[in-house]
């Protein structure tokens, strides 16, 4: 329930940014025509902003424990924000604070897991696992300057008529 007023207050504060603008309802729904017309634009964006990631974050959040409520509070805040409001996938990094540090969570067990097998360092795994990481949130940086910039698709219409465009 103390969850609830943070739900509540972000939409209160993000439709006064937008009036306080001069925006209207109709401003706001011209804008985010495209980027929530189904699960897709989630789920890619998602995967862009934190690929691999993700399962740590999960093993994160659930080895979590004095501090589930603090993530949870602010992922559901984070996530409710978003979803009414953010119209560009890649801005879905307001979740980075909560996200990040469940996914260096998981990290660490991982790595100390694998590193027991193995019979390696703690340290080494984790730094694989880190540099792994790292290479491929910058890969998938470029593929997504790529997609958007240079081929211009930045919906799965644009995406849809560029392939069958060049096929």
């Amino acid at each position: 329930m103390r969850v609830l007023p943070v739900v509540v207050i972000t939409p209160i504060l993000v439709g006064g940014m937008y009036a306080g603008l001069g925006l209207n309802l109709d401003d706001f729904l011209t804008y985010s025509y495209l980027r929530h017309q189904g699960l897709f634009y989630i789920v890619s964006a998602l995967a862009f902003c934190f690929h691999w990631g993700i399962p740590f974050a999960v093993w994160g959040f659930w080895l979590e424990k004095g501090r589930k409520h603090f993530y949870l509070a602010y992922l559901v805040s984070a996530f409710g924000g978003y979803l009414v409001f953010v119209h560009n996938p890649r801005l879905l990094l307001i979740v980075y604070p909560a996200v990040l540090p469940l996914v260096v969570r998981g990290v660490e067990v991982c790595a100390h897991r694998i590193a027991e097998r193995w019979h390696r360092k703690t340290e080494c795994v984790t730094t694989i696992l880190v540099i792994g990481y790292m290479l491929t949130s910058n890969v998938l940086t470029l593929l997504y300057l790529f997609i958007t910039r240079v081929l211009q698709c930045r919906s799965v219409e644009n995406l849809k008529y560029f392939l069958d465009k060049a096929g």
